[in-house]
């Protein structure tokens, strides 16, 4: 993986604009795969920070819950890359999930970012879900995804600090599993929104497409949406920003 510390930190500057925001920071789980790797996202994190940004943090772990799967002998399956989530598998991706982010937030805490992640907020769950209905298929059939979650609301803790959630909601009974692209765009809308018309003007009074190009080839880094004052909700920045993939 490329040294991502120098990129991000030439753009500093630029990121200095958003002193006082919160942006939506997307890790996916094959980011995670090593303590190395989370070590230098971390930087990238600890920049945003000195920045005067609060980051939130949404990570998967579908490469590691794929391996745990395999080695209990769990089949895994799958309909157009989304996960069936029996409840066995969601053993599987609640325990992973876990680990992964304990791991993060010590990753953070080792580049003096404080975190709170899943076993610091989950007597009071951000994320409210509910179980997703059977659906339809283009050849009139339908898929039941299992314990497979749609997101109800996002309450993004207040304070000081990261916050580092991994993509699982609550029904109020049990866990759900969530696809963390869909986590993190809700999260985005829950920190509030500008219409389409205020978001296009917005990313007009800004090059946002030369600064993000100053980002390529940090490898790992995704950044999903930013706060522009306030967050572009609704999708607007994955739609406008694009997934800012950097690898």
């Amino acid at each position: 993986m490329n040294d991502v510390g120098p990129l991000l930190s030439q753009a500093a500057p630029w990121i200095a604009q958003f002193n006082g925001s919160t942006m939506i920071v997307k890790f996916g789980g094959e980011l995670l795969t090593s303590a190395s790797r989370r070590q230098r996202l971390a930087d990238q994190v600890a920049i945003l920070q000195q920045c005067g940004i609060r980051p939130v943090i949404v990570h998967g772990a579908g490469k590691q819950v794929d391996e745990a799967c395999a080695a209990k002998g769990i089949s895994i399956q799958k309909v157009n890359g989304r996960r069936i989530t029996d409840e066995a598998t969601l053993g599987v991706v609640v325990e992973t999930l876990s680990t992964l982010n304990s791991q993060l937030v010590e990753a953070f805490a080792a580049r003096g970012v404080a975190a709170r992640g899943m076993a610091q907020l989950e007597d009071s769950w951000p994320v409210v879900a509910t179980k997703r209905p059977p659906v339809a298929q283009p050849d009139g059939s339908t898929v039941d995804f299992g314990l497979v979650g749609d997101v109800v609301s996002v309450a993004i803790p207040e304070g000081e600090g990261c916050i580092v959630l991994p993509c699982l909601g609550h029904d109020g009974t049990t866990w759900l599993n969530i696809n963390a692209d869909t986590l993190a765009r809700s999260a985005g809308v829950a920190l509030g929104g500008k219409t389409a018309e205020e978001a296009s003007a917005a990313l007009q009074g800004l090059d946002l497409q030369m600064h993000f190009a100053e980002l390529a080839g940090a490898a790992g880094l995704l950044l999903v949406a930013i706060h522009l004052g306030r967050v572009l909700g609704d999708g607007l920045a994955i739609r406008h920003l694009g997934h800012v993939r950097v690898d």
